[in-house]
C-alpha cells in the first residue's frame, strides 16, 4: 500500500515539473529568441509572451514594446513578400489590441512617450501602405493606422496640457 502512495506522489511531482516547464521554456524563447511569424518557433514565442502578459498586464511600456514588435514583424514579413501581406493581418490585429490597451493605461506622465512611439508606428504603417502592401491587403493596415491616429487624438484630448507641452517640446503648435 505504501508503494502505491509513493508512486502517486512521484507521478504528481513529475506532472507538476512538466507542466511548470512548458510555460517556463516558452517564456525563455520569448525572452532570448527574437523570431517572426515565418520561423517555426514563433508560436512558442507568442505563447511565452502570453504568459508574461499575466505579469505585465498593466505595464504601458510592455504594451508599447509589443505594439512596436508587431509593427516590426509585419514590416519584415511584407517587405519580403508583399503579395502575402494579408497572411500577416493577425499581427496588425494584435497591434490594434496593444494600442487600445496603451490608450487605457496612458496618463500625463507617459503621454509624451506614447504620442512619439505611436507616431513612429503610424509613419511606418503608412509607408508600408503606400509603398509595399498591395491595395487588396489594405483593410487591416488601414485599421491599424486608424487606431494609432485615434489613440493619439483621444489621448491629446484627455490630457490637453501634457499634449500641448509635448507639441511645444518637439516644435509643433
Amino acid at each position: 500500500m505504501r508503494e502505491v502512495g509513493v508512486a502517486v506522489v512521484t507521478v504528481i511531482v513529475a506532472v507538476a515539473v512538466v507542466v511548470g516547464s512548458v510555460p517556463a521554456s516558452a517564456v525563455a524563447v520569448d525572452t532570448y529568441v527574437d523570431v517572426d511569424p515565418r520561423n517555426p518557433l514563433y508560436g512558442w514565442e507568442r505563447f511565452g509572451e502570453s504568459v508574461k502578459e499575466l505579469v505585465y498586464t498593466n505595464d504601458i511600456n510592455w504594451h508599447l514594446d509589443r505594439a512596436g514588435e508587431r509593427v516590426e514583424e509585419y514590416r519584415a514579413c511584407v517587405e519580403d513578400s508583399p503579395g502575402n501581406a494579408d497572411k500577416y493581418d493577425f499581427l496588425l490585429e494584435d497591434y490594434v489590441k496593444r494600442v487600445k490597451r496603451v490608450r487605457e493605461l496612458a496618463d500625463e506622465d507617459t503621454l509624451a512617450l506614447v504620442l512619439s512611439v505611436l507616431e513612429i508606428h503610424q509613419q511606418v504603417l503608412e509607408y508600408l501602405r503606400e509603398n509595399v502592401v498591395p491595395p487588396q491587403a489594405h483593410a487591416a493596415l488601414d485599421t491599424a493606422i486608424s487606431e494609432s491616429a485615434t489613440a493619439r487624438s483621444v489621448l491629446e484630448e484627455r490630457f490637453p496640457a501634457a499634449a500641448r507641452a509635448y507639441r511645444e517640446n518637439i516644435g509643433r503648435p
